[in-house]
């Protein structure tokens, strides 16, 4: 009976037996892998991916302290090594430029009014290097018979020479008082967000800007970036 059985085994398909080679050379390659993995982590060198995707943990710190207001000239110098992210980022001893363009509406002219006018406010923030990060505007169009504000022609924000690593989020605020009076105003916020290619969103801005518009033509205007 024995010997039955070990003649049968005899017969068995050549297909069914087990090639183990691969499975030896997959397990070769893997101790030589955790070798060199060990060898790199015990000589303090760290693969490229493990490295936070590139991130230079200096340069986000860096930014982070520019985004709160407390960064140090040795901070900006350091920003400032790197073009690439020195491009992006808003120079904070740079003055915004605030400025204003204005003229009269030909058409549409509203029932009762004396003339109608466009105001035009904006607020632009440069990099580092100098380049244009965002220019907001806030522009308003209103009619007025000479002493009496008597209505809105038109209200919205916009953004031109805008950076492409500054994100247009939320208009916050939105808001106008009535006309029918000496005086009437328009008030708009707008949510931006400042990013950097490879370390993110690190910092809100939030530009905003009142104009006051009178009847007969005149506007002043207050705001911040």
């Amino acid at each position: 009976m024995i010997r039955h059985l070990r003649n049968r085994r005899r017969r068995l398909p050549l297909s069914f037996k087990m090639d183990w080679a691969p499975v030896k050379r997959g397990i070769r390659v893997l101790i030589v892998a955790v070798l060199i993995s060990t060898a790199l982590s015990m000589n303090g060198v760290v693969p490229a991916s493990a490295a936070s995707n590139g991130r230079d943990p200096e340069i986000a710190a860096a930014l982070d302290r520019i985004a709160r207001g407390t960064y140090t000239a040795e901070d900006l110098q350091l920003i400032r090594s790197r073009p690439g992210i020195a491009s992006q980022v808003p120079d904070p001893t740079r003055p915004v430029e605030i400025g204003a363009r204005d003229g009269v509406l030909i058409q549409p002219m509203a029932v009762g009014a004396a003339g109608c006018w466009w105001a035009d406010v904006w607020f632009q923030r440069f990099s580092l290097l100098g380049f244009s990060l965002y220019k907001w505007h806030h522009y308003v169009a209103w009619c007025g018979n000479g002493s009496v504000v008597t209505g809105w022609q038109n209200r919205y924000d916009y953004v031109t020479d805008v950076n492409s690593v500054i994100y247009v989020r939320e208009l916050v605020v939105n808001q106008a008082s009535s006309p029918g009076s000496w005086q009437a105003w328009s008030h708009m916020q707008r949510h931006l967000e400042y990013c950097v290619v490879r370390y993110g969103c690190y910092a809100n801005a939030y530009p905003w800007s009142k104009i006051y518009v009178y009847g007969d033509g005149r506007y002043t205007y207050e705001g911040s970036y």
